[in-house]
């Protein structure tokens, strides 16, 4: 089972097909979308005809938070979802095989959902947030003589 972060694409092949997850944002926000998409190919061509299936897990819990098939949208498994809150998660993506239930492809991706609801001011967003609004005065302490001499 490849790990990997968001936003990365990723390809493999397995049982003679190739799959190709991309799941974005890099770093996803909570209450953000996300978004995945997926092709899979075999001999050259599109396959659409597989059943897929999303879970996103929270932490390690065993039960998903969500739990559903996914839909084909122009020779693309599509889907969308939103992290309810910060935290991380574990999405799950099943792929069908061509007819024996065993045959299935698993694919598993860890995601760390941040928290963007802290207000960030313009210097304290430019300059680090760790150094906030004291970081910003000494900056504009600094900048402000060294203009003025130029």
């Amino acid at each position: 089972m490849p790990t990997v972060v968001l936003a990365m694409e990723q390809s493999f092949t397995r049982q003679g097909m190739k799959t190709t997850v991309v799941l974005t944002p890099d770093t996803p926000d909570a209450g953000s979308e996300v978004q995945l998409k997926m092709t899979l190919e075999q001999d050259g061509a599109r396959v659409t005809d597989r059943e897929v299936t999303l879970q996103v897990f929270q932490g390690d819990q065993a039960e998903p938070i969500l739990d559903r098939d996914v839909d084909v949208l122009d020779g693309q498994y599509v889907d969308s979802w939103r992290f309810a809150k910060p935290g991380e998660y574990r999405v799950a993506i099943g792929i069908a095989g061509a007819g024996d239930d065993d045959d299935w492809i698993d694919y598993q991706v860890k995601a760390t959902v941040v928290d963007s609801s802290h207000d960030h001011g313009f210097f304290s967003h430019h300059f680090g947030s760790h150094w906030g609004w004291w970081g910003a005065g000494m900056m504009i302490l600094m900048m402000v003589p060294m203009i003025v001499l130029m």
